[in-house]
């Protein structure tokens, strides 16, 4: 089988590792932050990869590696890919340099309309009825490498928030991935079509601009609004008062995330009555 350093984070992460590992890929490393938040999911990538015997690291100390050409030495003469999922970090000339076949990225969002980050935001903002989850080449530029797919699929954009709108795409970037990976295996060349300087990039400053909610906003825009930045556990969209900022939610919002929150409740008050019958007055 090929030989890939795989690059990511999050749930989708694991899945895709996962499936490498069950197709007997040759995982020489897996790169991914050592500081993942503390309400995802457990295991983690890196969790996962230490199970499986495969070294794990950080982005820097990494590219450090390949820059003094320790990676070559150590694996006699580099890597067939390397695939980066949900990866945030810009990888950099020495590390498209490294694998034969080239690096790809599988992107959360329709390219070239959705580069950079937001796709999930600016997507139900825009009141699109169509969504979408890519594969590229990378270049030396964030999203803007030749697209190899682009994986469409209808959205309501006044039903989704940020968070459903996540769980739909993540399911279609696996089933992409592992479509990916098979045409890799089958020997199959990649198609490549150039984004021609069309990608359209979403920054920091752009996404975080646009949870603020603009004054005199009401109705419809404000609902919308709300839905577009609805993502637990992080900010939603924002007002200021008194120079405090507060995310606003609707009813049925809230309403939603209620059996999750209290999925719990039961096995933890059973788990805190001691031998006595008493129950333990720690907090949670």
């Amino acid at each position: 089988m090929p030989s890939v350093v795989f690059m990511g984070r999050k749930p989708g992460a694991v899945v895709a590792f996962e499936h490498l590992l069950a197709r007997e890929w040759d995982v020489k490393y897996v790169i991914t932050p050592a500081d993942e938040a503390d309400w995802l999911p457990r295991p983690s990538l890196g969790d996962v990869a230490d199970a499986a015997g495969i070294e794990v690291m950080e982005w820097r100390p990494f590219l450090g590696m390949v820059k003094d050409g320790e990676l070559s030495a150590v694996h006699g003469g580099g890597v067939d890919w390397v695939f980066s999922y949900l990866f945030p970090h810009l990888i950099t000339r020495p590390v498209l340099n490294l694998p034969e076949n080239g690096v790809l990225n599988f992107h959360p969002a329709p390219l070239p309309g959705y580069g950079g980050l937001g796709g999930y935001n600016f997507a139900i903002l825009e009141g699109q009825h169509e969504y979408g989850v890519t594969c590229h080449f990378v270049d030396e530029h964030f999203d803007t490498g030749d697209i190899v797919e682009v994986r469409r699929f209808a959205m309501d954009p006044d039903r989704v928030t940020a968070l459903s709108l996540e769980h739909i795409s993540q399911k279609h970037l696996i089933d992409l991935f592992r479509d990916i990976v098979a045409q890799i295996e089958n020997a199959g060349e990649l198609p490549r079509t150039s984004q021609c300087n069309a990608t359209r990039y979403i920054n920091r400053a752009e996404f975080e601009g646009q949870k603020k909610v603009p004054p005199g906003e009401t109705g419809d825009d404000l609902e919308r609004r709300v839905r577009a930045f609805w993502y637990p556990p992080y900010d939603g969209a924002l007002i200021e008062l008194g120079g405090n900022q507060y995310t606003l939610a609707a009813s049925n919002l809230l309403q939603a995330i209620g059996p999750s929150v209290h999925a719990d409740d039961l096995i933890y008050l059973r788990s805190h009555v001691d031998r006595n019958g008493r129950a333990d007055h720690q907090q949670r």
